[in-house]
């Protein structure tokens, strides 16, 4: 439990911290801050909203420039721009609003709906802390090495987002996933493995135990590693490599 509790709370925050440290002189004077994100934009594809943002603040879940569009039932869309957006009670509220419709038709323009100073939507289900790992897990960055310590919360938050990655993605973050999962039951299985080789019985001497103990508990680390790097790579299903069967892993496309 103390070893889960690390992994999650602890060592994901070191790296950001970590990360901060090398880039905070990287911003241009006049700039918009070490905490803003400069046009931003994903697609959740859970719920069919696109989002494309201009500002955007991760520590706050300010928003300026947004624009939301999505699809109705009967093919239409809605666009949704704005000057300013902010979350408050768990609601999105935009200020200085203009929503536009869409037809399905091809070649058709934009019809003005309404215009109005505050809007809330309650229907936009997306939190500052689902778009922080959105932000953190970007396809562009999903992969690099400094990404390696994302706690559980942000892999699941990305897939609510995606539900259906790339293939490849998708066996990096099920590995991920299934890794968080397995690592603190390493303590147990190496204690395990030690005690029959560490304690005394017979003739053999105590100190050909702890020594078989050690070498067979390297290997465990060994075949633990080569099965992350195949569960990485698509070369197996994250649940055998990293251990975990208890947590279902996605059928393959």
């Amino acid at each position: 439990m103390g070893l889960f509790a690390l992994n999650e709370f602890v060592a994901p925050d070191g790296t950001s911290a970590a990360e901060e440290v090398l880039t905070r002189h990287q911003n241009q004077p006049g700039g918009p801050g070490p905490d803003w994100v400069r046009n931003l934009a994903f697609q959740n594809g859970g719920d069919g909203r696109t989002w494309k943002i201009g500002l955007y603040n991760i520590e706050t879940g300010e928003m300026k420039n947004p624009l939301v569009i999505w699809t109705l039932n009967d093919g239409s869309s809605r666009w949704l721009a704005a000057e300013r957006g902010v979350r408050r009670r768990g609601i999105w509220h935009f200020y200085n609003v203009r929503e536009y419709a869409d037809s399905p038709e091809s070649n058709s323009t934009l019809v003005p709906l309404m215009q109005t100073n505050v809007l809330a939507m309650p229907a936009f289900t997306e939190t500052p802390s689902q778009i922080r790992s959105e932000i953190k897990l970007a396809s562009s960055n999903l992969r690099t090495a400094r990404k390696a310590d994302i706690p559980l919360t942000e892999i699941r938050n990305y897939l609510r987002f995606h539900p259906t990655p790339l293939a490849s993605d998708r066996a990096w973050l099920f590995t991920k996933l299934h890794g968080r999962l397995a690592a603190p039951w390493t303590c147990m299985v190496v204690v395990l493995m030690a005690i029959p080789f560490g304690a005394a019985s017979g003739r053999r001497n105590v100190f050909v135990g702890v020594a078989s103990s050690i070498v067979i508990c390297f290997a465990f680390f060994v075949v633990q590693q080569f099965g992350l790097a195949l569960g990485l790579e698509a070369g197996c299903r994250p649940g055998w490599a990293r251990g975990s069967p208890t947590f279902p892993s996605p059928p393959r496309p």
